[in-house]
Parts: C-alpha cells; structure tokens; sequence
C-alpha cells in the first residue's frame, strides 16, 4: 500500500482514501468529496472529479475576464445565441433582435452604448439616457419596451457571469395608460363594405374581417395560411406567435363564403390574404405591420373612419363584445388565448352590461325618493327664483 501513488486531492487518512478538492469547487457544485476504502474506486471518482474541477477553474477565469473586459455588444451577441433566446416563439425572437438593436449606436457617458464596458453601465448613466430619448421625441411606450427587454437580457447576463448587477431594473419610466380605443359596430361595417369594394383591397378586407370575428392579433391573421383553414368543418387553427398557445375558433357563415370566394378566384395557396407576389413571381407575400397601414388608411378614408382606431383596437373590442353579451373569463380565454386570468381581468371592468348586471345583482331599486316630494321640492325652489 506503501508504494500506492495518490491521484490529486487524494490524502490517506488512517485506513481510508479521501478525495478532498478545494472548498469553493465543492460549494460550487463543481466537484463532491469522498472517503473510501477502496483505492480503485477513489482513483476512479478522482479521475472524473478532476476533469470537472479543471473545466470549473477554466470557466471561472473565463468569467472573470468577460466581467472585467466584456462589453455590451458581447452581452447582447451572447444572449441572441443563447438556449433562452432560442425558446422563445418566432414573432418574440423577432421583436426582441429589434428592440435590443435601437441603442445600438446610442452614445451612454460619451462612448457609444454597444462598445462601452458592461461594468460601465450604471442605473444613473441608463436613466438619463432613457430620459434623453423622450426628450428628443421619442414614444414613451417604445422606450419603456427597450427598458424592459434590456432588464430581461441583463437578468441573463447576471445567470451566466457577465456581471452582478442590472442597471436596468432601478429605472423610473414614465408610466403609459392603456389604450381603450373601442370599435362600434357601425365602423366596422363601413370599413368591411369600404375595403371589398376594390378587387385590390379584397385581402386587407379579409384581414378585417377575420381580425373583428376571431378577436386575434394582427400579426397572427396577417400570417394566416390555408393550412390552418379548415372550410370544410368551418374552423380555423392559429397558433398564435406570441406565447405559441394555439386556438381553434368557429368560422361563421359570412366569413366561410367570403374565404371560399376567395380560394377559388385568388391563385395563392400559401397565404389566406397575401399582397402581392414576390419578386421572382414564385410566391405570394404576406402583408406586415407597416404594409396593411397603406391600404388601411386609404380604406378609413373612403369609409370617413377616425385614423385614432387601429387595426389591433379589433382584439380589444371583441373580447369585450363577448363579456358584453355575458361571457365569462374561461370563454374569454379559450377564444382569445391568453394563459392567465390576470392578463383577461383588465377587460372585464368597466363595461356597460357589466355594471348593469351587477347593479341588478344588487336588486337596486329604480329610485331612492319620492317622485312626487322631488317634484314638490322642485316647484318651491323655482317658486323662490320667481318671487326674489
């Protein structure tokens, strides 16, 4: 046993073999200690247990030199290229590669924001450059999403050893009341009879159309594909690109006969309601965000609608047409997919049907009075009037 040679961090202790890394490995995780009398099996958990400890050392002096060196554009490039970034569904990745980017050349403490130092990014240096940005115009709501996006990759970035702190999550932002643009009844039928009076604005007044009756946002519809369309069973499937929850909806009797319409007469078979062809005539293209305002705006102005409604105003007055008509919050979800009652709540408050109801809930009587004392008490003022 003399002659035995002891792998590293092995001692001999009495008649055992103990495996003894240092300390901070061990609450690292990195490595587990051992004691045995087996010498083989020592050797064996050594031999594994130093490789882990190797690797540890190597992405710690790693870690410290991203931390000392690291730059903003590191953080960011990381995290795009990361499990996190990945997980995310098509249309989140998409907004949040754009929302990192909008700083990019932004100068923060006089060097440009992506090339300055991690550990130079201070929550003081980030507020007064959020606080420039509104001054020079721009929308407190957009820059609010870049405060926001920007917590959420620097929160990764403390994960992963880019740094210790997040100079994003003290920010005071200004804050942003919700929209509550409603639709009536009477606009929609105006910008529906509007936009299928022209052949070229037929697809957009699908997208109107399917917008107001399924109560999805814009994004989803303008993406919609005849494979998610089933005109046989008069349904339709999206998997809706912001959380990836997928509905499935009725398809009523109008829409079923504009959509079968438009399969017979319009040659796309990808998109339910493209634009236009691409440019080498091989496929058709969906409208975006900014190509459907065109022929929006175009459509509002024949059918003399406020340019204040928007296209994505049609979510919001659906699903409040459906707690109108007394839908509760579980109908409300399975329509509108949102996963939570936390995210639907907002919209059952202040609805006309709903205070109605609920003052009915009450039994609350007509009048409190008298009919006749109010008019009695009425006739004695005006009296009073009169004679003074």
């Amino acid at each position: 046993m003399t002659d035995l040679v002891l792998p590293r961090h092995v001692k001999k202790v009495g008649n055992d073999f103990y495996y003894d890394p240092p300390h901070k490995a061990v609450v690292a995780g990195a490595v587990k200690r051992k004691r045995s009398k087996d010498y083989d099996a020592i050797v064996k958990h050594a031999a594994f247990y130093n490789d882990k400890y190797v690797e540890w050392i190597k992405v710690r002096e790693e870690t410290r030199r991203t931390y000392k060196e690291g730059r903003v554009t590191h953080l960011i490039n990381s995290y795009l290229n990361s499990t996190d970034y990945c997980a995310l569904t098509p249309g989140v990745k998409k907004q949040y590669n754009i929302v990192l980017h909008l700083w990019q050349h932004k100068r923060i403490g006089g060097v440009e924001f992506f090339n300055a130092k991690i550990d130079f990014i201070t929550a003081p240096l980030v507020q007064r450059m959020y606080e420039q940005e509104l001054k020079s115009g721009s929308r407190p709501l957009q820059t609010n999403q870049i405060i926001s996006v920007h917590r959420s990759v620097w929160n990764w970035g403390i994960r992963h050893g880019f740094t210790t702190l997040n100079p994003f999550s003290h920010i005071k932002k200004i804050s942003v009341a919700a929209r509550k643009m409603m639709w009536q009844r009477s606009q929609v039928l105006s910008v529906l009879n509007a936009a299928f009076s022209k052949w070229e604005w037929r697809s957009a007044g699908i997208i109107f159309y399917c917008l107001y009756e399924w109560g999805q946002r814009v994004s989803d519809i303008l993406n919609l594909k005849w494979s998610s369309v089933d005109l046989k069973n008069r349904t339709v499937t999206i998997q809706q690109s912001k959380k990836g929850v997928t509905v499935r909806l009725p398809i009523s009797d109008g829409l079923a006969n504009i959509l079968q319409q438009q399969y017979k007469e319009h040659p796309c078979r990808t998109y339910v309601a493209p634009r236009h062809r691409s440019a080498d005539k091989r496929d058709w293209v969906p409208y975006t965000i900014v190509t459907i305002m065109y022929h929006y705006r175009e459509i509002c102005e024949v059918a003399g609608i406020p340019q204040e409604l928007q296209l994505r105003d049609l979510r919001r007055t659906a699903i409040t047409e459906v707690i109108e008509n007394g839908g509760d919050l579980l109908t409300v979800m399975m329509m509108s997919g949102h996963q939570n009652a936390a995210s639907v709540s907002p919209y059952f408050v202040h609805t006309l049907k709903g205070s109605t109801k609920a003052q009915q809930i009450r039994e609350f009587p007509s009048t409190l009075i008298n009919p006749n004392l109010l008019k009695e008490t009425m006739n004695d003022k005006f009296s009073a009037i009169a004679a003074a």
